[in-house]
């Protein structure tokens, strides 16, 4: 078909300035949704930041644990506690020689050796701690750490070994002499491996580290050792824990978590372009999808418009013809099935008949009138209706009275303010207004059987304030005088009660009457729930069973079901309208 529609200025505009606009919008939403998506992913980094962040304080804490255990340990043996004081007091090795043997002397018991409990400590599999230095109030400093043969290496003197500088301080603890605790006879400090403490085991995509209280970097990982420092240093350095900042061009995400002691933070940071570059398969695909729309759109406005126009030339062919006189040139153009929207006044004016036009509407407004009256007649009878049947029952009432019949009277007035409320009322109501219509038809009910049934229906005062459906507690207590109603019996008893359960309301309707026959029960709640209800169960349990499923939706449940001590019971389960959540049956 030939594009016409670049002909007309009026099609030609619309469909550039539609262009223009469908490529706008999708710019604007492409742009949210990455925002959106980018947002995702930053949330998403800072939960592995965080099980990172606990993953390490749960092993600095471990570490902290076995360095205490360790020290404590010492005073539970009296041989070495007394070798943990000569250790410290000795200048040298000799020195620690000769105060091992006078301890040897004075003892009956088997020496302990400091140096050996402390190799355990060192040699631990799962422990970071390499290096202890023992600093003494009265003898040397003695600085501790294995070879790589395992062998307990030990430097007297004040000068602290180099590589010691590499490692993290775990911690100070003081040591007492063995007679008297009260005296502190010197600290012994523990140097853990800081990159092997303080290492990343989570999955992070972009610059971590853990950065010490003397600024110092550890376990620190970045593609560009000069940016990725500089941002983990300048994300420590803001004052929000986490939050963003701008590097240049680079847009970089941080999340910052301290230590409760603030010894250490966990640094981490990752900029905008990595996030985009990791996740580019699925912005590509979100491109792709939105280019994809964006032509389905543009196609469709590209034939709207031309259908438009093709409409329009014909418009104007008619013009044309017309014109000229040509009207069986105009009875052979060959008219669209389509029609334009911006072209009605040349369509009624070029086209249609007037007179043909107007006895159309004519006749469409005459139908409307009469249908407008009948629905106005059945609104008056139905308003008739219900008061003809009002000052009925009133007329027979006051007879009652005046035959001296009060029970008669109550009964006419119970039902008539029954059908009253029920014609009355809205198909929304609050559970008090139908607690209340219920009652009034277990009154009626025991006016009729005075010495043979009783009731109690019992709601929560929560309950009463919650809007439900109009008269359907009333079926399901008819279903009782229907079918669990013993008329031999003294003791007919229905139950009704409603409690809050989970994000709901449990109703249940009880009574005492010989129940329903187990090899039926399963039979009567799927014809309740399949549409196949008894029809001489007067509203019936399907009806109230549709109408609530209808009005509750998702998380209603209702269920028939025989009490263990006797007789029926229908349990309802009606969530609130307002919550999501839903309670199975």
């Amino acid at each position: 078909m030939r594009v016409r529609f670049f002909q007309y200025q009026i099609y030609r505009r619309r469909f550039f300035l539609a262009v223009v606009m469908v490529l706008l919008f999708s710019i604007i939403l492409l742009i949210g949704i990455l925002s959106f998506f980018v947002n995702s992913w930053v949330d998403s980094q800072h939960g592995e930041a965080q099980r990172s962040f606990e993953d390490i304080v749960s092993r600095v804490q471990r570490e902290e644990g076995r360095a205490e255990d360790f020290v404590w340990e010492i005073y539970s043996s009296s041989p070495l506690m007394d070798d943990t004081a000569a250790f410290f007091l000795a200048q040298d090795t000799q020195g620690y020689i000769q105060l091992r043997g006078e301890n040897s002397r004075n003892s009956s018991v088997q020496i302990a050796s400091f140096p050996a409990y402390l190799r355990t400590l060192l040699n631990g599999r799962e422990g970071y701690v390499t290096d202890a230095v023992v600093t003494s109030y009265d003898g040397a400093d003695k600085h501790l750490r294995l070879d790589e043969a395992g062998n307990l290496e030990i430097a007297y003197g004040t000068a602290m070994d180099a590589e010691i500088q590499d490692g993290w301080l775990l911690g100070d603890y003081p040591v007492r002499r063995s007679a008297r605790l009260e005296e502190v006879i010197g600290t012994v400090s523990f140097w853990v491996k800081g990159d092997e403490l303080f290492a990343t085991r989570h999955a992070y995509i972009g610059e971590y580290g853990v950065i010490d209280a003397q600024g110092r970097l550890w376990g620190s990982q970045y593609q560009d050792q000069h940016a990725g420092d500089g941002w983990l240093q300048q994300a420590a350095n803001q004052e929000q824990p986490s939050g963003s900042f701008f590097d240049g061009w680079n847009w970089v995400f941080y999340s910052v978590q301290e230590e409760p002691l603030q010894r250490f933070s966990y640094v981490t940071a990752v900029d905008l372009w990595t996030l985009l570059s990791v996740n580019a398969n699925m912005i590509w695909m979100l491109i792709a999808a939105m280019a994809l729309l964006d032509l389905a759109v543009i196609s469709f406005i590209y034939w709207n418009t031309h259908y438009d126009s093709v409409f329009l030339g014909y418009l104007l062919g008619i013009i044309e013809r017309v014109e000229k006189g040509d009207f069986k040139g105009v009875e052979a153009l060959p008219r669209p099935k389509f029609q334009g929207k911006d072209e009605y006044g040349l369509i009624s004016t070029a086209l249609e008949s007037m007179s043909h036009a107007l006895d159309e509407y004519i006749l469409m407004e005459y139908r409307m009138k009469i249908k407008q009256q009948e629905t106005a007649m059945r609104a008056l009878e139905q308003q008739i209706n219900p008061h003809f049947l009002y000052n009925t029952l009133e007329a027979i009432r006051a007879k009652a009275l005046l035959e001296h019949n009060p029970q008669t009277a109550e009964s006419i007035a119970l039902l008539g303010g029954l059908y009253r409320d029920m014609v009355q009322k809205g198909s929304e109501l609050l559970f008090a207004e139908e607690k209340e219509l219920l009652e009034k038809y277990l009154k009626i009910m025991q006016l009729r059987y005075p010495d043979s049934f009783m009731y109690q229906v019992t709601f929560e005062p929560e309950l009463l304030k919650v809007k439900t459906l109009k008269f359907w507690l009333q079926p399901l207590a008819e279903n009782f005088f229907s079918h669990g109603f013993d008329r031999n019996s003294e003791y007919n008893v229905l139950v009704v009660t409603g409690e809050a359960e989970g994000n709901g309301w449990r109703i249940r309707v009880m009574d005492n009457g010989a129940g329903i026959p187990e090899e039926n029960l399963q039979a009567v709640n799927e014809r309740m729930r399949s549409g196949d209800d008894h029809s001489g169960h007067s509203i019936g349990l399907r009806n109230v069973y549709m109408r609530l499923a209808y009005y509750y939706g998702r998380g209603f449940s209702m269920e028939a079901r025989n009490n263990p001590e006797g007789g029926a019971c229908i349990s309802i389960y009606i969530p609130n309208k307002e919550a999501s959540d839903c309670i199975p049956c």
